[in-house]
């Protein structure tokens, strides 16, 4: 069923200022029955209050039957400023009703409200004013968000909006609340706007927020916005509607934004199946769609079940698969019958590091689809009972606890490495965080692993030098340029102006100060140059004369810091390397870097760059290469010689960087891990019931003291009553009073 026919019969009621006067921001407030609770009003009324007039109220009614649509005509009465779409029948769908709405929006900035948010007076013009004031496409305020929790049964008050790296956490959480957003409706035109599919129904804002994400920073601004209690209600989307976070996972990897663009999206199908999923992902998309069968919009299919074909109806066919590395055509790589096809991989990481971004992100399409992100702090380790394997990135020691879950259920575990680690370990290691990483502790640590995912080819001979596993994957990383629709604040390139970027981190800084800046320095005096630095203070920089720096803070993603460099038109990518054990072992990484911002690198003459010799990619300076100033000076007047060096450097990464090695591996590891099916999840459920149960309470044994154990137990049974609670208390080699026979919350079918 297409968006166009959904909302065919809609009717349109605007305010008698529409078309008259011009708002400065538009506000989409769609609602169902909450008229009755109150909570509509309370959200409209915060909405028309605000210090900002210049707005409009634009609301759409889902055909509520509690008196809504009452109150939403004393509204338009007392307050001009309030449109209405009315549907004569339920849709359902949220993001449909978004849709029609940014249709008769007028306004250049576009807020979002539901009927259970409310605003703080100030939200709309403290977010207009800094968004004006930086010239951004998009930010984002905190508020203030009521939730339920299942576990302890109440309610729970917590701040969304001000985590740190926000937009890097994006490809693994939604931390960014509808209401707390304001956003130029460019960023509509260029990404689309809410995905209308009835599989993403749950996660349709989460979904928008990364598109936008990959073209757009979003911008986090110091201001309260207002509160948010639809999580907290019994019938919010999240406690009513089904959701599969691999399908969800799978399907936000596909490329859709045409399809999602505003001149689109009427003849977008809203239960049709895109190319390009797993059998898996597909069956839950159409589990998800079979919910809305009570819609009138949902074919009515005589006496058989309706079976969508997949793509049949999606708007413009099976999407273009295309990869986001430079390789033409690795889109299928998946073949019909392939055993590979249903299975995904959890990759748990610290953090959302380059280690992520380069070797996971920018895999290509639909194999990204197949990879979750998790963190440890921001996961549970229930995440892996999904996966067909569960790769560990770097930190080994440091995430025991879920490599201990993972073995207790028996999921197969592999580690990525891309660094050598253990030439820096040891217990006189300078560095209190390696001090752990001996040959030993790791050869102990991966002896339960299934194999070992490693970055370069010299990393692959001292594992299996040292003896470490047997089972080894070279996985280099994969190049991916930004697609950045918005230049930072830098101003264009004047003619004649060389741009030198320094893209290399504060470990690099030493040797950034004592051969690279002494270098640019001494070339702005023969002709004009800028300095950018990504990650580096400005105050770090010593001045120099004729020489303009420009710094960017750090930034955790990759990619964000890359795509503000790249937006600076970079000609030259300075990349110094302080003289380490672990040279040797690391990747190329900077050739990725450069060719992305479309610079010349140039390198030290140093491991692992040296074998770049003779291979006119890059310029390798110091030791038995060119000095530093000599090569700038070079590169600087010659655009022959960049030319001729860029277009060695993109045919280098599509060779070395395309992702070929990394889909053979992880194909690899799908075909030895098929998806794990219906019996497989429900043992891994009944291990970890048990492992709470019986390792927790052991762990607590020897490590609580019996007072403290008693305490806990009696503090748990208040919030859990049930008998898993005795037999807790029992495994602690405590007594427990009689409690309340109802089973144990969260684990009903296990304690019957």
């Amino acid at each position: 069923m297409q968006v166009k026919d959904i909302i065919a019969d809609t009717e349109w009621r605007p305010s008698p200022r529409y078309g008259v006067d011009r708002p400065r921001v538009s506000v989409l407030l769609p609602t169902f029955c909450r008229g009755q609770s109150g909570l509509f009003l309370r959200a409209a009324h915060s909405v028309l209050e605000q210090s900002l007039a210049e707005l409009e109220l634009i609301i759409v009614d889902d055909a509520s039957t509690d008196g809504t649509a009452g109150q939403i005509a004393e509204l338009m009465a007392r307050d001009e400023r309030v449109s209405l779409l009315r549907h004569p029948r339920n849709v359902g769908l949220p993001a449909v009703s978004e849709y029609e709405a940014f249709r008769k929006a007028r306004a250049e900035y576009l807020a979002f409200a539901f009927d259970d948010d409310e605003f703080y007076p100030h939200a709309l013009a403290e977010l207009l004013a800094g968004l004006e004031a930086g010239k951004h496409s998009i930010v984002h305020g905190t508020v203030d968000l009521s939730a339920y929790d299942p576990i302890l049964r109440r309610k729970t008050q917590t701040c969304l909006g001000r985590e740190p790296n926000g937009q890097t956490l994006l490809h693994a959480t939604n931390y960014i609340p509808n209401n707390a957003v304001l956003l130029h409706r460019r960023v509509v035109h260029e990404v689309g706007f809410y995905d209308p599919h009835a599989a993403m129904s749950r996660l349709c804002d989460w979904d928008l927020w990364r598109r936008v994400a990959e073209c757009f920073p979003i911008v986090p601004l110091e201001v309260r916005v207002g509160t948010v209690s639809g999580p907290a209600t019994a019938d919010s989307l999240g406690r009513t509607r089904l959701l599969d976070q691999w399908q969800s996972t799978e399907w936000v990897a596909l490329p859709r934004n045409e399809q999602l663009k505003p001149g689109a999206m009427g003849e977008y199908d809203v239960l049709a199946l895109p190319g390009g999923l797993s059998p898996g992902a597909a069956l839950a998309a159409q589990e998800i769609g079979e919910t809305f069968r009570d819609k009138f919009w949902f074919p009515k299919v005589s006496g058989t079940r309706r079976v969508p074909s997949p793509a049949s109806g999606y708007p413009g066919g099976t999407p273009t698969v295309q990869a986001s590395c430079p390789v033409p055509g690795t889109g299928g790589w998946l073949a019909d019958g392939d055993r590979t096809g249903n299975g995904h991989l959890l990759v748990v990481t610290p953090g959302h590091s380059a280690s992520a971004t380069l070797y996971f992100d920018h895999l290509p399409t639909p194999l990204r689809g197949r990879v979750r992100i998790a963190y440890p702090g921001t996961h549970e380790e229930e995440e892996m009972i999904g996966a067909s394997a569960v790769v560990f990135v770097c930190s080994v020691l440091a995430m025991q606890p879920w490599i201990d879950y993972a073995e207790r259920l028996q999921i197969p575990c592999y580690y990525f490495l891309d660094d050598n680690f253990l030439v820096l370990g040891g217990r006189a290691s300078p560095y209190p965080e390696l001090r752990g990483y001996t040959d030993d502790a790791l050869r102990a640590r991966l002896r339960g692993f299934a194999g070992v995912l490693l970055s370069s080819r010299r990393l692959i001979d001292y594992f299996r030098e040292k003896a470490l596993h047997a089972n080894l994957f070279y996985y280099p990383p994969i190049a991916g340029k930004p697609a950045w629709k918005e230049s930072l604040p830098a101003s264009p390139k004047p003619a004649g102006t060389t741009r030198i970027g320094f893209f290399g981190g504060s470990h690099r800084l030493p040797a950034f100060l004592e051969q690279v800046l002494p270098a640019v320095a001494r070339l702005a005096q023969q002709r004009p140059v800028e300095l950018f630095a990504a990650g580096v203070e400005r105050d770090w920089l010593p001045p120099a004369p004729n020489l303009n720096i420009v710094c960017f803070p750090f930034e955790l993603s990759y990619d964000i810091a890359l795509a503000r460099l790249a937006a600076c038109d970079i000609d030259l990518l300075v990349h110094p390397n302080s003289d380490t054990r672990n040279n040797e072992y690391k990747t190329l990484n900077v050739l990725i870097s450069a060719w992305a911002m479309g610079a010349v690198p140039l390198v030290s003459d140093a491991p692992p760059y040296r074998e770049l010799a003779g291979q006119n990619v890059a310029v390798l300076c110091g030791g038995a290469g060119r000095s530093w100033p000599d090569a700038m000076r070079s590169c600087a007047e010659d655009p022959q010689l960049r030319q001729s060096l860029r277009r060695n450097l993109d045919a280098f990464c599509l060779r070395h960087f395309g992702g070929q090695e990394n889909v053979a591996a992880l194909r690899a590891i799908l075909a030895a891990h098929p998806a794990p099916g219906a019996l497989l999840r429900e043992m891994r459920w009944r291990r970890a019931i048990h492992y709470f149960r019986h390792g927790f309470a052991a762990q607590w044994r020897r490590e609580l003291p019996h007072k403290v154990a008693r305490r806990l137990l009696r503090t748990l049974r208040e919030s859990w009553p049930g008998r898993a609670v005795r037999r807790l208390g029992r495994g602690l080699g405590l007594s427990p009073r009689p409690g309340n026979p109802r089973p144990f919350c969260g684990f009903r079918s296990e304690s019957k």
